[in-house]
Formats: structure tokens, sequence, C-alpha cells
């Protein structure tokens, strides 16, 4: 029994030592312990549809909204994931990005504002949004690199000026472009947005 136990042990043993299975199992565990969390969180709150709840949890969502949704939970997590992309490549570098949310609105501001305002096609908003929040997140990196200012301190004060900037942006002179009804707020897209 030993005898056949062994080599299984030193094939765990191997595997683990290597660093990268150590980080993919930390990662798998962190999960783990997440779900588990939450699960006591579902059992505290209504423990009769505690399992239901984080079966909806682990499906995304299919239960309530079917495979449509989950492409839509899919769909609005993609920026999301692009941003944590976003730091986590700026972090690898030796830099903190903590203004990945300022460049993230600016791009959304400059997709809309092609989209909306100008009524360029798609690939041209999309180019656009890629280029303004490259140009925000530029004005961190020459800050720190000119005027030795912390890119953690300017990149929190970029994210306040991009958020209220499209803010009042869209308040004030590109309120044309959304229709403000009984609280609720409409974007008229463009025929020439929509083509291939």
């Amino acid at each position: 029994m030993n005898k056949v136990l062994s080599p299984i042990k030193e094939f765990f043993k191997k595997l683990f030592a290597k660093e990268g299975v150590k980080k993919a199992s930390a990662s798998v565990i962190t999960i783990a312990i997440s779900l588990l969390i939450s699960l006591i969180i579902f059992l505290f709150i209504s423990p009769s549809d505690a399992l239901f709840e984080f079966g909806v949890l682990i499906t995304g969502g299919l239960p309530y909204f079917g495979l449509t949704g989950f492409f839509d939970i899919l769909a609005n997590a993609a920026p999301l994931i692009c941003c944590g992309l976003c730091v986590l490549f700026a972090y690898k570098t030796g830099l903190f990005n903590i203004g990945a949310a300022g460049q993230y609105v600016m791009g959304s501001f400059a997709a809309l504002l092609f989209a909306l305002q100008f009524n360029c096609p798609w690939y041209i908003s999309l180019i656009m949004s890629i280029i303004f929040g490259a140009i925000w997140g530029i004005i961190p990196a020459l800050l720190k690199a000119f005027c030795k200012v912390s890119e953690v301190i300017s990149g929190i004060m970029l994210n306040w000026i991009s958020l209220y900037f499209v803010n009042h942006s869209f308040q004030t002179y590109l309120s044309k472009c959304v229709n403000v009804q009984q609280g609720s707020k409409t974007y008229e897209i463009a025929e020439k947005a929509m083509e291939n």
C-alpha cells in the first residue's frame, strides 16, 4: 500500500513545488473561501432560499435570465476585467495605476462623444476611446517623470476630474445627445454609429 501511495505523494510534492501551481492553487483556494463565506451570508439572510441563491451565484444568473442574461453579465464585466488587466500590467512594470478608472471614464466619454455627437461609426469611436484613455494615462506618467509627483496621488485626482468633467459635459453642452424623461436617461444613437 505504501509503495502505491509513495509515487502519488512524490508527484503531488513535485507538482506543488512549482511556483505557477502555488499561485494558481492560492487563487482557487481564495475563490473557494469567498464562495463559502457568501454561502454562510446567504444562510443568515434567508435559510430557505440560500442554496437556490447560491446556485444562481455560481451559474451566473442562468436560472433567472437564461443564456441571454449570462452574456449580459459577461458584457457588463468586460470593461471591469479590462481595467483590472490594465492595473495588473502597470503593477508588473513596477507602477501602481490607480488612475485606471479615470482612463476608463475618458475612454467611454470619447466613444460616446464620437458616436453620439459626431455620428462616427463604431470603429472610429473605439479608436478615439483608446486615444483618449491613453492620453489620460500619460498625464500621471509625465507628472511622475518630470515633476516627481506620486502617480497614486495624481491618478486619484485625475479620476475625480474625469468623472466630474464627463458628468458636466453630458449635462451642459452635450445634453442634446441625452433624452431625460421622468428621471431616466436614454441615448440617441445615430444610424451611422450602428453600421458595421
